[in-house]
This record gives structure tokens, sequence and C-alpha cells, in this order.
């Protein structure tokens, strides 16, 4: 049961903020980056056990870094979300607290509001662009000097970008941690202050808080860096070493994966035998859950239209030019996952989502079925029940195969997601 914000807040500074200043708790990584950068290191915060005790979370220190891509999508580092309705996905990971396990997660920030939502035991962030890998380092330099979510946020505004800069210079030894860190802060340090604006203000707006506007989310999230229980490696979804390894750590420490956050990397690649394995063979808890989001435009869409309490922070921190990005959000069981992988026919996320039951949200779906025979056959009553048939045909697809045929992407733009 949730402790109250004070009393868990006072617990988690009273016990961790001297290990945060620490020499010993600096990232395993850093002490020898160049392993991170091209084999086999995750960034750790502390020693491979928790704090507890309880697990034994070697092998997540040692993740091997999947190959660098010979390209990144067209080229553009994601240094922080455009999926404007993250909070969709709160209630259903604040289901999951008291429950653990592992949090795996592809992106930026997104990451760490879905850590102080869920609160597992080990947190795995993994983007197969170094960069991101390199923006990660700044996080946890910031969480490490700052005891307070204010403090944090204000770590990246224009008053504060040297003491951050020398946060990093003092937590990483002179290497290609401490420099892609630097670069990192140097190239995104505004995109992140104005996203970080448009959090604060759109996700109490939508009725739900984050580690950016609650202390207890704030304390537990800064608690899983300080008892090294954040993993940071350049991981890719399809690739040949991460997912395996994250896999074999999650077993060896004992622990089931309660969460993977995929953004909308499922855009750009359909499932190959290796991507269905490194997918499907993950520990998944019987409650565990994949957070997808999808730009084709033949799926219902989240309304992304901005609340009247945050029109002011929009005019404040985003260019005038932006335009409106839209994705449908999916959320399904891990076990739901596992069988539809095992399915030959079912090729991509399209195909998945487009079985998917709506929720009450328009443009979110909940799929927790794992007979995908069933799946078919309640899209089809759907379709057929439907009072307004063309109202739903972009949902769905129009024929018993399940393949995702050919698909209309929404660009990428401005700030993306992936």
């Amino acid at each position: 049961m949730r402790s109250s914000a004070s009393t868990y807040l006072a617990v988690v500074l009273a016990s961790v903020t001297p290990a945060l200043s620490s020499p010993s708790t600096r990232d395993v990584a850093a002490r020898d980056p160049d392993r991170l950068r091209d084999a086999s290191s995750p960034v750790v915060t502390s020693p491979s056990t928790g704090a507890d005790g309880a697990h034994d979370l070697a092998a997540f220190a040692t993740l091997p870094a999947d190959p660098r891509p010979a390209q990144i999508i067209r080229g553009v580092h994601y240094w922080v979300g455009n999926e404007d309705r993250i909070d969709v996905f709160a209630q259903p990971l604040r289901a999951l607290r008291g429950q653990g396990g592992v949090h795996i997660g592809v992106g930026a920030e997104q990451n760490w509001v879905f850590a102080g939502w869920s609160r597992p035991d080990v947190v795995v962030l993994m983007d197969f662009d170094q960069a991101i890998v390199d923006l990660h380092h700044v996080y946890i330099a910031a969480f490490a000097v700052a005891p307070t979510r204010k403090e944090f946020r204000a770590l990246f505004d224009d008053e504060k970008a040297s003491a951050l800069r020398e946060a990093i210079v003092q937590r990483y030894p002179a290497g290609d941690v401490r420099d892609g860190a630097l670069q990192a802060l140097s190239t995104a340090r505004h995109r992140i202050a104005r996203r970080i604006g448009r959090l604060v203000a759109h996700l109490p707006a939508r009725g739900t808080s984050s580690f950016l506007t609650d202390d207890d989310d704030y304390a537990f999230v800064r608690d899983r860096v300080a008892a090294g229980r954040v993993f940071v490696v350049r991981g890719d979804l399809t690739g040949p070493r991460t997912m395996d390894a994250i896999a074999a750590a999650s077993r060896t420490a004992g622990l089931q994966v309660t969460s993977l956050y995929m953004s909308n990397a499922e855009q750009y690649f359909d499932y190959t035998k290796k991507t269905r394995k490194n997918l499907s063979s993950m520990p998944w808890a019987p409650t565990g859950l994949v957070l997808r989001t999808h730009g084709d435009e033949r799926l219902d869409w989240v309304d992304s239209t901005t609340p009247s309490a945050a029109i002011e922070a929009d005019l404040e921190y985003l260019p005038a030019n932006k335009p409106k990005d839209n994705f449908h959000y999916g959320i399904q069981s891990g076990p739901s996952l596992q069988a539809f992988l095992a399915s030959p026919r079912v090729d991509s996320a399209l195909s998945i989502l487009r079985l998917a039951p709506p929720t009450s949200v328009p443009g979110l779906s909940r799929l927790d079925d794992v007979d995908v025979a069933a799946a078919q056959r309640a899209a089809q009553a759907r379709r057929s029940s439907s009072s307004h048939p063309s109202s739903n045909s972009s949902s769905h697809p129009s024929s018993s195969s399940v393949s995702s045929a050919s698909t209309t992407l929404v660009s990428p733009s401005w700030e993306t997601a992936r």
C-alpha cells in the first residue's frame, strides 16, 4: 500500500542522499566508458545488489549493447517525446504498484514518468541511438544533485545550466561517457526544459501527476537511481544481444517484467523470427503490460487537443508552427503479446492493434486476450454490430487476415517520440 508522500520522502531522502553524492555510487560504466559505448556495460548507479539485498542484479550490470545501427530514423535524435497523451497510461501503470518487477523502455523522459507511476524494482532504459543513452547519463547526474523535483527541473533552465554541467563532470571521469553526456546536455537542454514545462502543465490538466509534480513520485525515482536499480544500455528491440540479456538478467534476479514501453518504434519494423523471440521470451508477469503508440492513419487517434489549463504552457514552450502529432495508444498484456507473437499471421504491431478492443477513451485500446482467433472474431463482431460501420473501418481490418498489409504512417515531426 502506498505510504504518504511526506513519510516516504523523508525516509528516502534520509537514506539515499549520502549515497547519491558518494563516489562509490558513480556509474560502473563511467569507470570504463568504452565498454558502454561499444560493447557490454550499461550505466548503473551503485553495487549490483539493491539496498535490501533481495535481488542479484549483477547480470543487469553487464548487459551487452547491441551494435550501432547503420542509420537512425530519418537521421534525427529523438531527445524528447511528442506523445502528449501519456496520461492514458497512468492508471494501468499505477495498478502495478506493489508488484515491483522490471520496467523496460525505449526513448527518453517518458520512462522516468512511467517508473514513478508503476514503482518497479528495476528500470532498464534502452535505445538504439547512443545519443539517447548519453541523455540518460544527464538525467542520472541531475537526480544525483537535486534532492527535490523543483531543483531537478531548475537544472535544465539557463540559470542552472552550468551547475548541471558541473554535476556531469564531477560524476563521470574523463572519457566517452562524460563527453557524450555533455554533448547531449548542450544539444538537448532547451528541448528538455520545454518538454518538462509542458508535462508539468499537461498531466495535472488531464487529472494526473508525475515525478515532476509529485514529491512521492520524485523520491521513488531518485531512490531507484541511488539504489543502483537503474540500468542504461544501447539496445535495439530487434537486436541480437540486449533483449536476450535483459530476459536472462531478470530471471537470474528472480524478477518478472511488469512493463515494456516501445513508443512508436514498431511502426518501423515487422516481426521477424528474432524480434518475436526478443519480445516473447521475457519472463512476463501475469499482469505485465506492453505500452505502445502507433501513427497509422487507419487507427483511431487519441485526442491531443491542448486542455484549457495547459494553453499558456504551450504558448510559452512551443513554437507557433509546431504541427499536431497524432497517435493511437495501445495497452496489451504481456501474456497476450506472447500468444499473438506465436501466430505467424501476426506480422506487426499494426496487425495486433487492428484487433484490439477499444476502451472508453477514443483512440486507446486494450488487449488482454490470449486467443488470436477469439480476438479476430470479437473484432468482426464489433464491426458487424456497429451502427456506423464507416466510422470504424479505419480501425480494424476488413478481411479475415490479421496481416498489417500496407501501412500508412504519419511522419515524425519536430521533437518526436521515436
